[in-house]
């Protein structure tokens, strides 16, 4: 199914809507689109209804005039169903920077969620350093464009990236990044650098929650994924298999898997 056009109050989302059955809404990772869920809208749409939008200035959604936050974008994926006229509870999965969003969600309209996947994310906000790197990569992609962000992002988003087996995925990737508009590639990192840190959130999560990391991930390690896991009482943990940061594009099979199962029970 083509993607269409939704407005939600100022914003316009480009938006995925596709099978019948209860709704999983898919958040893309930094600096993506609805692409990258491709295996998971393809192959879970005959038991689900799949919703995977752009957020605000990525894929071809365009760019939020106000600057953007992830309780933000979290608002407008809440209002996206409503614009849709999703009533019932939804099951939420976002990854790294979706995951973010995700925290959000849960914190602001949990009446809205009857699941919550973390797929390669963090809890815990930006330290200071990581905080001034988002910064100088702000404004470094101002002067350089899109491209070297996408260079150097695929090597670190993938597990084994030079294999055979991944060429395709990893080109299909570093395109959706060199295609990012700059300013959005900046917005969205100072929008990262200034989340709160939702780890003291986790304890008081009740609803079912799956946290799926790739077993190679680099930046956000199956250890620190495990340890919030930990946090949150009768969560389930899950590593994929060959698999680094992108886990539904690089091992979709186990992950869809993995999340049909959790969904079931």
């Amino acid at each position: 199914m083509e993607p269409k056009q939704i407005p939600v109050g100022t914003k316009r989302l480009n938006v995925v809507d596709v099978g019948t059955g209860p709704v999983i809404l898919l958040g893309h990772g930094f600096p993506l689109s609805h692409a990258m869920w491709k295996y998971q809208i393809d192959g879970l749409a005959n038991r689900f209804r799949i919703v995977a939008a752009d957020l605000p200035g990525f894929g071809a959604s365009p760019a939020s005039q106000t600057p953007i936050s992830m309780r933000g974008l979290a608002d407008t994926l809440a209002g996206l169903l409503d614009a849709m006229g999703v009533t019932e509870p939804v099951a939420y999965c976002g990854l790294s920077m979706g995951g973010y969003v995700g925290w959000q969600f849960w914190k602001h309209h949990r009446d809205r969620l009857s699941h919550l996947i973390a797929c390669d994310t963090r809890a815990a906000g930006d330290t200071e350093q990581v905080k001034r790197a988002r910064n100088i990569s702000a404004q470094s992609v101002m002067k350089t464009g899109a491209n070297p962000v996408a260079d150097s992002m695929v090597q670190k988003l993938f597990h084994d990236s030079d294999s055979a087996s991944k060429q395709t995925i990893v080109g299909e990737v570093h395109r959706i990044i060199a295609q990012t508009d700059p300013a959005s590639i900046a917005t969205g990192q100072l929008a990262m650098a200034e989340r709160p840190d939702a780890t003291p959130w986790l304890s008081e999560i009740e609803i079912p929650t799956l946290f799926v990391v790739g077993e190679f991930d680099e930046i956000t390690t199956p250890e620190e994924m495990k340890g919030n896991a930990d946090l949150v009482s009768g969560s389930r943990f899950i590593q994929i298999e060959n698999a680094g940061h992108m886990a539904p594009l690089e091992n979709h099979v186990q992950f869809n898997w993995e999340l049909m199962k959790f969904l079931d029970a």
